[in-house]
């Protein structure tokens, strides 16, 4: 997932998020908004950051980290490594 012994291909593992995350899978939309987020393996959209992480909190409910309120604020090291 996040280029361990293989060459990083941010486009492809943005696109697999997608996937995912479409198919429901809370992480994914997580992941995937941060790549939005970053413009990691796609165009940086800040709108389209905040409505996957707005879908994330709904998956995983109000227990869940807040990153939906400021899009420049930085995500957790374990998401920067995209």
């Amino acid at each position: 997932m996040f280029g361990s012994g293989v060459e990083k291909d941010r486009s492809k593992a943005a696109s697999l998020f997608k996937e995912a995350a479409d198919a429901g899978d809370h992480q994914a939309m997580c992941h995937l908004a941060g790549c939005y987020k970053r413009g990691a393996g796609v165009e940086q959209n800040i709108e389209a950051s905040k409505m996957w992480y707005s879908l994330y909190q709904q998956k995983r409910g109000a227990g869940s980290v807040n990153r939906v309120a400021d899009g420049s604020k930085n995500i957790t090291s374990r998401h920067n490594t995209l």
